[in-house]
């Protein structure tokens, strides 16, 4: 069976000298497809086979895995291999995306629609990398069912009106009464963090404005989501490691807009 379908690269690993095996993210989750001869240089398959390109995949769906027959290319996000970071954090969102979506033909389209633009925010530069790989996050954990109501104590569910404590074992933030059952200290998170983060976790991508957070809450919220991902989700991203090896994460001003608001 033959089928059409866009989609985006979010993995690609090569399979012996000429081909390559991607994984690719459609508006009804990933499949997995063989692109035969893909790696060779004037294969017509090339472009649509780097991570973050997008087109219109013909399959061809037999027992096995699916085979690409044909890729018009809608953008190969070029911009995303020119700059070393950017390479780093699209490899790290792309390999989130991996682990965080459903497979086809289980996940919301919703999900499809947020990477795209993601990757698009990513490419054109219009909001910093490193608070976009903060929203890809808090996105990717709701996903999996590893993310609170970041504006509600995870014991009580009091609403925030000043500061929270984030607590591991709690898996999300502590009210000040609540806090002092756990041991050793938490991380002190104030309400207008806490809101971000809820903002990053449920607004699409598409509906948000310019996003812009001062330094010293994108390196709380870096700290806060690295710790739930790791030690709450258990999540051990290789592309993470490289990225933090590669960059020192810096922020930018004030919040975040939701457009028409």
């Amino acid at each position: 069976m033959v089928f059409n379908t866009e989609a985006v690269v979010i993995r690609t690993v090569a399979y012996g000298e000429t081909h390559a095996v991607l994984t690719l993210l459609t508006p009804s989750g990933k499949l997995a497809a063989m692109a035969r001869g893909a790696k060779k240089p004037q294969s017509r398959l090339a472009a649509g086979s780097q991570l973050c390109a997008q087109g219109m995949y013909a399959l061809y769906q037999g027992r096995g895995m699916a085979d690409v027959r044909q890729v018009e290319v809608i953008t190969t996000r070029r911009a995303l291999r020119e700059r070393l970071d950017l390479a780093a954090y699209a490899a790290y969102v792309c390999e989130l995306a991996c682990i965080g979506i459903e497979d086809a033909p289980s996940a919301p389209a919703s999900a499809f629609q947020d990477f795209v633009g993601l990757l698009d925010r990513l490419a054109n530069a219009s909001d910093p990398p490193a608070v976009l790989a903060r929203v890809w996050e808090a996105k990717v954990l709701r996903m999996l069912g590893a993310a609170p109501v970041w504006t509600r104590c995870v014991e009580c569910g009091a609403p925030w009106t000043d500061t929270g404590w984030y607590h591991v074992q709690a898996g999300g933030l502590l009210c000040a009464a609540c806090q002092t059952r756990y041991r050793g200290p938490g991380w002190p998170v104030s309400a207008a963090a806490a809101r971000v983060l809820e903002q990053f976790s449920r607004v699409p991508v598409q509906r948000m404005g310019r996003i812009a957070i001062g330094d010293e809450t994108c390196r709380v919220l870096d700290r806060l989501l690295r710790l739930q991902m790791s030690e709450y989700a258990g999540l051990s991203l290789r592309s993470r490691s490289v990225l933090d090896s590669l960059l020192d994460v810096n922020g930018g001003m004030p919040s975040v807009d939701e457009e028409g608001e």
